[in-house]
């Protein structure tokens, strides 16, 4: 469990420019589902951090965990198509 000043901190992060900086090869997998992280705050992210460069990927309907057996498949294919 995260505590207050740990949510006190994250306001102060600067996590664009940080993951910005990242300039290798880039892939984002996310839910289009209900849940702690929506697609459109992600979607918004990856444009804003890595200027709409690497792949982003819409898992639809799945939750920011993947919670389910076919979402985490189609997690898999993602990755292993990437790498692959």
């Amino acid at each position: 469990r995260f505590g207050l000043s740990f949510g006190l901190d994250v306001a102060n992060w600067d996590i664009d420019g940080t993951a910005g900086q990242f300039k290798g090869k880039l892939l984002i997998v996310q839910g289009t589902g209900k849940g702690e992280v929506q697609w459109n705050d992600v979607a918004t992210f990856h444009r804003n951090a890595y200027d709409g460069r690497g792949q982003i990927v819409a898992i639809d309907g799945a939750n920011h965990m993947f919670d389910g057996y076919i979402w985490e498949q189609q997690v898999l294919e993602q990755v292993r198509g990437f790498w692959g």
